[in-house]
């Protein structure tokens, strides 16, 4: 997998809607990620792939862009092997224009080093 696709993974994952909103449509535009510009997405990328390579289980690892004010977190919480992949459970925050949205999800390393949602 290139790493164009584990970029798009991660910009997915930072799209996925709150509990309380999956069932609407219009999430998107409630969203934190909605307002986020080109910028704040290649430093929350970034952030991601960090926090998942380097990351310990517990540590918050922050990101803010001085320009937007836009801001979030990754945090992996625990290290699992599924399918005889070194998977992490992570948690992904996102804060902009006053709204916040917080997902967990599994993610797992694959053979070409880049880290997609397990299924």
């Amino acid at each position: 997998m290139s790493k164009n696709k584990i970029i798009f993974i991660l910009f997915f994952l930072a799209l996925l809607p709150c509990v309380s909103m999956a069932a609407a449509w219009n999430w998107l535009a409630q969203s934190p990620v909605s307002y986020f510009t080109p910028e704040d997405k290649q430093i929350m990328r970034k952030t991601a792939v960090d926090a998942l390579e380097k990351g310990k289980d517990g540590n918050e690892i922050t990101w803010k862009n001085p320009v937007t004010g836009h801001s979030g977190s990754v945090m992996p919480i625990s290290k699992i092997k599924r399918d005889d992949l070194a998977c992490r459970n992570t948690r992904f925050t996102n804060n902009a224009e006053g709204l916040t949205s917080i997902q967990i999800h599994l993610l797992c390393k694959q053979a070409d080093g880049t880290w997609k949602i397990f299924k």
